[in-house]
């Protein structure tokens, strides 16, 4: 998810990423920061790797924050689909086509949608405030937010 944020607003830091990212992960994205050390883990070159920084902190917290929406609902949902895909092989055990299959027979095997638009649009709130508190602009804020909707709502591919 970070990878796929850096990767959308600030590209350039995609070389470092790792490095980075275990950085921050390690000391943490904003524990110990002071204003001369915005990265909280002594880069030298700040401006390099300010987005990855705060990409790897907003993971960090949509992460706890789906976390905690998942319970009964996600878990309810992967189960009636599992249940579903089960019911739906046993019951085409003689050849027939699946009701998810493809026109040739081949099953697509697509995922629900493991997330509302109301439960991405919270997640977008979390991954701005944090992003702006982790000191992003508003605006990149809001580009890291989208890039972070984007992925978790399997619109786009983390670049490598």
């Amino acid at each position: 998810m970070a990878r796929h944020a850096v990767g959308r607003i600030a590209p350039e830091e995609l070389d470092l990423f790792d490095e980075t990212a275990q950085a921050a992960l390690e000391h943490g994205a904003d524990r110990g920061r002071r204003h001369d050390d915005p990265l909280g883990f002594g880069a030298d070159d700040a401006s390099a790797v300010l987005v990855t920084t705060v990409a790897v902190g907003v993971a960090q917290d949509v992460l706890k924050s789906l976390a905690q929406q998942a319970g009964a609902s996600l878990s309810g949902r992967l189960t009636a689909w599992f249940a579903g895909r089960r019911r739906s092989r046993a019951a085409n055990a003689d050849g027939a086509p699946e009701d998810d299959a493809s026109p040739d027979g081949r099953a697509t095997d697509t995922a629900p949608q493991l997330l509302t638009a109301e439960q991405l649009d919270g997640v977008r709130g979390v991954a701005q405030r944090r992003a702006v508190l982790l000191g992003l602009s508003e605006e990149r804020a809001g580009l890291l937010a989208d890039a972070v909707v984007e992925f978790l709502s399997g619109h786009g591919d983390a670049p490598r």
